[in-house]
Protein backbone atom coordinates (compact mmCIF):
# COMPACT_ATOMS: atom_id res chain seq x y z
CA UNK A 1 0.00 0.00 0.00
CA UNK A 2 2.74 2.40 0.83
CA UNK A 3 4.45 1.56 -2.21
CA UNK A 4 1.37 2.32 -4.46
CA UNK A 5 1.27 5.72 -2.56
CA UNK A 6 4.86 6.36 -2.70
CA UNK A 7 4.21 5.85 -6.90
CA UNK A 8 0.85 7.71 -6.91
CA UNK A 9 3.28 10.81 -5.17
CA UNK A 10 6.31 10.41 -7.45
CA UNK A 11 3.82 10.91 -10.17
CA UNK A 12 2.15 13.87 -9.21
CA UNK A 13 5.19 15.69 -8.41
CA UNK A 14 6.06 16.68 -11.60
CA UNK A 15 2.97 18.32 -11.96
CA UNK A 16 2.90 19.77 -9.11
CA UNK A 17 6.20 21.15 -9.61
CA UNK A 18 4.80 22.50 -13.07
CA UNK A 19 1.71 24.41 -12.35
CA UNK A 20 3.47 26.27 -9.31
CA UNK A 21 6.11 27.20 -11.52
CA UNK A 22 4.18 28.14 -14.28
CA UNK A 23 1.35 29.93 -12.18
CA UNK A 24 4.44 32.12 -10.65
CA UNK A 25 5.47 32.88 -13.98
CA UNK A 26 1.53 33.77 -15.07
CA UNK A 27 1.68 36.20 -11.82
CA UNK A 28 4.35 38.00 -13.08
CA UNK A 29 2.70 39.27 -16.04
CA UNK A 30 -0.91 39.60 -14.75
CA UNK A 31 -1.63 43.06 -13.35
CA UNK A 32 -1.74 42.90 -9.50
CA UNK A 33 -5.30 43.55 -8.99
CA UNK A 34 -6.27 40.12 -10.82
CA UNK A 35 -3.73 37.93 -9.46
CA UNK A 36 -5.72 37.46 -6.07
CA UNK A 37 -7.55 34.16 -7.15
CA UNK A 38 -4.25 32.38 -8.68
CA UNK A 39 -2.71 33.27 -5.45
CA UNK A 40 -4.74 31.52 -3.07
CA UNK A 41 -5.23 29.11 -5.93
CA UNK A 42 -1.03 28.62 -5.58
CA UNK A 43 -1.05 28.48 -1.73
CA UNK A 44 -3.74 26.21 -1.60
CA UNK A 45 -1.69 23.52 -4.01
CA UNK A 46 1.36 24.24 -1.64
CA UNK A 47 0.57 23.48 1.40
CA UNK A 48 -2.03 21.05 0.22
CA UNK A 49 0.82 18.98 -1.43
CA UNK A 50 3.29 19.78 1.90
CA UNK A 51 0.68 18.08 3.95
CA UNK A 52 0.08 15.09 1.06
CA UNK A 53 4.42 14.98 1.93
CA UNK A 54 4.35 15.03 5.27
CA UNK A 55 1.63 12.19 5.72
CA UNK A 56 4.09 10.13 3.42
CA UNK A 57 6.94 10.82 5.77
CA UNK A 58 5.04 10.16 8.97
CA UNK A 59 3.61 6.61 7.14
CA UNK A 60 6.89 5.61 6.24
CA UNK A 61 8.39 6.09 9.25
CA UNK A 62 5.65 4.48 11.15
CA UNK A 63 6.49 1.43 8.53
CA UNK A 64 10.28 2.04 9.47
CA UNK A 65 9.21 1.70 13.41
CA UNK A 66 7.63 -1.15 12.57
CA UNK A 67 9.76 -3.51 11.07
CA UNK A 68 12.27 -2.44 13.12
CA UNK A 69 9.86 -3.87 16.17
CA UNK A 70 9.12 -7.12 14.10
CA UNK A 71 13.32 -7.69 13.68
CA UNK A 72 13.87 -6.95 17.60
CA UNK A 73 10.59 -9.58 18.32
CA UNK A 74 12.03 -11.95 16.00
CA UNK A 75 15.55 -11.63 17.48
CA UNK A 76 14.09 -12.12 21.07
CA UNK A 77 12.30 -14.97 19.72
CA UNK A 78 14.91 -16.42 18.32
CA UNK A 79 17.18 -15.87 21.26
CA UNK A 80 14.39 -17.74 23.53
CA UNK A 81 13.75 -20.84 21.60
CA UNK A 82 17.77 -21.20 22.15
CA UNK A 83 17.79 -20.45 25.41
CA UNK A 84 15.21 -22.98 25.68
CA UNK A 85 17.08 -25.99 23.59
CA UNK A 86 20.17 -25.28 25.87
CA UNK A 87 17.81 -25.83 29.06
CA UNK A 88 16.30 -28.91 28.11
Amino acid sequence: MLQELLKTVDVCEPKVNFLQVNGESLLAKMPAESTIGLRQSLETLRLRWDNIQASVAGRRSQLDDALKMAGSFQACTYSSHYIIRLLT
